[in-house]
């Protein structure tokens, strides 16, 4: 990735282009060499694997971490913001995005061990397409969603009720089962990508 020709595309500076290349860096989404060259990486099953076996193993640690220290305020309006969502289907993307937030790195924000948090920080881009729920590459069925949906409720109510370990281990279910639902994106990219090869070959 050249900065430059970034910035030149976009018509910005190029101060404003390493911020946003600095900041893919810090979501995993590129790397940079020895050289300070900026490379792309390449999103794979097996790399959403491996960032969700990190989550796996990170996440139940710092919510043990994090759910005495919550307010129960915060946790309250995560409750709440769920609730609505769950009752006013179909959720939309922004309504999905702010669950995933409030659980996944406001809550889990909490947790005194920074070095964890700034390890689950590289796996944040898994959360890039709940912002695209209703677009026809990124998008997921409905009913998935809303499976999703009362999941972040469980583990938020037991939270609420200070049930602080059988939280975690909930939450250990929740992203064992977000793998499927996060790797049928590919699937759906990969059908649609088929169909429009295939009209392309026959015109």
């Amino acid at each position: 990735i050249n900065d430059q020709r970034l910035a030149e595309h976009f018509g910005v500076s190029r101060t404003v282009t390493r911020d946003l290349l600095a900041r893919m860096h810090g979501l995993g989404l590129i790397s940079k060499d020895r050289s300070g060259h900026w490379s792309a990486e390449q999103v794979t099953p097996e790399r959403i694997h491996h960032l969700f076996t990190m989550r796996k193993l990170l996440e139940p640690h710092a919510l043990l971490e994090a759910g005495p220290l919550v307010p129960s305020q915060l946790l309250e309006q995560a409750r709440d913001s769920i609730v609505a969502a769950i009752g006013s289907p179909p959720a939309s993307s922004a309504t999905f995005d702010q669950a995933e937030t409030d659980l996944h790195v406001t809550i889990l924000g909490y947790a005194p061990n920074k070095e964890v948090l700034r390890a689950l920080h590289r796996t944040h881009l898994l959360f890039g397409p709940t912002r695209y729920l209703l677009d026809p590459l990124l998008g997921i069925p409905s009913d998935l969603i809303n499976a999703a949906l009362h999941e972040h409720l469980s583990i938020i109510e037991k939270l609420i009720a200070r049930q602080i370990e059988p939280a975690a281990r909930e939450l250990h279910e929740h992203i064992d089962a977000a793998i499927d639902r996060w790797l049928l994106r590919f699937k759906i990219a990969k059908d649609i990508a088929n169909h429009l090869l295939d009209a392309n070959l026959n015109q």
